[in-house]
């Protein structure tokens, strides 16, 4: 493995995790928020269908291959509907349609904002 290899596989890394744990800090401060409890459970349930759709759009769109604006909308564009979507259809939450639409709005801004702000931070110090 090359210096430049190794270079790009640890920001590779190291954004993937940055991303994670905004969506993590997006997630705690939901669920504190709503007075939902946060325990182990409830992390899971909302971060489980996020990190999983959130991984396969990457890899679509090259989010970690290609990383920029270009490539890092589209896949939250894609990862945070379908994700909430499936959180409702499993575990009914969202209760109503009408709340899942405005969660789904809420969740796009706010997601948006962490990793951002996350990667704003990252095109700087990594």
């Amino acid at each position: 493995m090359t210096a430049t290899t190794q270079t790009t596989s640890r920001r590779v890394a190291v954004l993937a995790i940055g991303d994670v744990t905004a969506l993590l800090v997006f997630t705690l401060i939901g669920l504190a928020n709503h007075k939902d409890g946060i325990t182990a459970s409830s992390v899971l349930k909302v971060m489980g269908p996020l990190v999983v759709v959130g991984a396969i759009a990457s890899a679509i769109f090259g989010t970690y291959r290609r990383p920029g604006i270009g490539t890092l909308v589209p896949a939250w564009l894609v990862t945070v509907p379908i994700a909430i979507l499936i959180r409702k259809a499993i575990f009914h939450t969202p209760t109503t349609w009408s709340s899942t639409g405005i969660f789904i709005g809420v969740a796009l801004a706010f997601t948006l904002l962490f990793i951002a702000g996350w990667r704003l931070v990252a095109r700087y110090t990594l």
